[in-house]
C-alpha cells in the first residue's frame, strides 16, 4: 500500500516546467529570381514554396528549434531555444532573393502532444479515474 501511495504522491507532485522549442512555424512563399531549393524550400504544384523555419528564420535543423541538443519531446534544450522573429528574420537572411511571403501557419515539431490542461491537470485526473475504478 506504501508503494502505492508513494507512487500516486510522485505522479501527483509538481512538475518542473522546462522550455520548450517545438514552436515552428510554415512558410508559404514566392521567389522573383531563384529556385525553392536556394533557400532550402520544396516547390508546390501552384508555383510557391513551402519551407518550415524556426524563430531564427532558418530552416530547422535537427528535430527541434533548440540551440543546442533537447530531449527527446524537445525540451531542455542546450542553450535555449533559438530566437528571432519568425518571417522577418527569414526575409531578411534570404533578401537576396526577394521573397515575397504568400502564407504563414503555425506548426508543432512535437512528437508527443502536451496533454489538454497541462500535465499537472492530466495527473490529476489520471489519479481521479484510477481511484473511481479502483474504490
Amino acid at each position: 500500500m506504501t508503494l502505492k501511495v508513494t507512487y500516486l504522491v510522485t505522479l501527483l507532485a509538481p512538475v518542473a516546467q522546462a522550455e520548450c522549442c517545438v514552436d515552428a512555424k510554415t512558410i508559404v512563399y514566392k521567389l522573383s529570381g531563384g529556385s525553392c531549393g536556394d533557400i532550402g524550400g520544396s516547390r508546390q504544384s501552384d508555383g510557391t514554396c513551402r519551407f518550415k523555419i524556426c524563430a531564427n528564420g532558418e530552416g530547422i535543423r535537427g528535430t527541434y528549434c533548440g540551440q543546442g541538443s533537447c530531449d527527446i519531446v524537445g525540451c531542455k534544450c542546450d542553450g535555449g531555444c533559438l530566437r528571432g522573429n519568425w518571417e522577418d528574420s527569414f526575409k531578411a537572411q534570404n533578401a537576396h532573393l526577394n521573397p515575397e511571403v504568400i502564407e504563414v501557419h503555425w506548426a508543432t515539431l512535437s512528437l508527443i502532444p502536451a496533454p489538454e490542461g497541462g500535465i499537472p491537470n492530466y495527473l490529476s485526473n489520471l489519479f481521479v479515474n484510477i481511484t473511481s475504478k479502483v474504490g
